[in-house]
């Protein structure tokens, strides 16, 4: 467990035993404690829990690894769930880890299941003093939204090049690698375009219980709403354009399939006549009045190279050649 008191533009970091002593300060200032997950079940994260009265099914919540963003308000505090989106190198992996938010009017509560870069930034805007702006918990929570969003706005750019490059040479690709990267996208896409919409849904609930905050942080809470959304967009339409990817690779296979196909037909239609008449004389029986004729066998292979040439120019007439 990590704390820190933010007070007039500067933030400090409180050991365990001060904390209760900090809460007793008369001012403006707020607490921030940040938990990992696994802290949730020990019973020193219990006295907290009943300090700041914390409900038993938001904990419960808070416990998953894997859970949706929501928004919820309780009479003592309001809690926040938010799917951070954990991937840095691989544009193809979406890695996600909830961080659940419980605040009051001089507390912030984070619970985290992985290392969040989100919560690191905005720790740093206090500690560099560089946001005057973060006068109460709830603009923090605000900072740390548009974080969190930062991050998947950063991820669905590089995606997009991404998609531009694969989309201009998909007449090239042959190889099923091709397949397996396009369907990787569309997957990453799908569920980065449902935690964007979960987010904005839990976000706009924020803004409607927090009409009366400072003007600053109602018009960042919008603004942070306005980049959610067009995120959330941005995630659709692509996931769109990698099905669509996935679809013109699958058409172009299956053409290529059928002119390979056509070739086998056009060749297997053209010998099989040829095989029919090299057969019938193969058998050479006595009672055969061409094998008399000493032009009988000239005369086969011009009948053998007239139905092969025929055959030929009817699969040209069709387009089969």
């Amino acid at each position: 467990m990590k704390a820190w008191y933010f007070e007039r533009g500067r933030l400090q970091a409180l050991a365990p035993e001060s904390l209760d002593e900090a809460l007793s300060r008369e001012g403006k200032g707020w607490l921030w404690l940040a938990f990992e997950a696994r802290e949730v079940s020990k019973p020193s994260f219990g006295a907290y829990a009943k300090q700041f009265e914390l409900h038993t099914l938001a904990l419960t919540d808070a416990k998953r690894p894997r859970h949706p963003p929501k928004y919820e308000h309780f009479d003592e505090n309001e809690y926040l769930i938010l799917r951070e989106n954990l991937s840095h190198t691989d544009i193809c992996d979406f890695e996600f880890a909830p961080i659940s938010i419980f605040w009051g009017e001089r507390w912030l509560l984070t619970i985290q299941h992985r290392y969040s870069t989100a919560m690191e930034s905005v720790l740093r805007e206090l500690q560099e003093k560089t946001s005057r702006h973060i006068t109460q918990p709830v603009d923090a929570v605000v900072r740390l939204s548009r974080r969190v969003n930062d991050h998947y706005a950063e991820q669905l750019l590089r995606i997009e090049e991404r998609l531009e490059i694969m989309e201009d040479s998909i007449e090239a690709q042959h190889s099923d690698d091709y397949l397996k990267e396009v369907l990787s996208e569309s997957t990453t896409l799908k569920q980065m375009a449902r935690s964007l919409r979960y987010q904005h849904t839990a976000l706009g609930a924020i803004a409607k219980a927090h009409k009366k905050s400072t003007q600053h942080s109602e018009h960042l809470l919008q603004d942070v709403l306005e980049n959610v959304d067009r995120a959330a967009t941005m995630a659709q339409m692509l996931a769109e354009i990698s099905s669509d990817l996935m679809n013109a690779f699958l058409s172009l296979h299956a053409h290529r399939l059928n002119r390979i196909m056509q070739v086998l037909t056009v060749c297997t239609a053209v010998f099989l006549p040829l095989t029919l008449i090299a057969g019938i004389y193969g058998m050479n029986f006595e009672i055969m009045p061409e094998l008399k004729v000493p032009w009988g066998y000239p005369l086969a292979l011009v009948i053998m190279a007239s139905c092969a040439g025929g055959m030929l120019y009817g699969f040209k007439r069709i387009n089969w050649l």
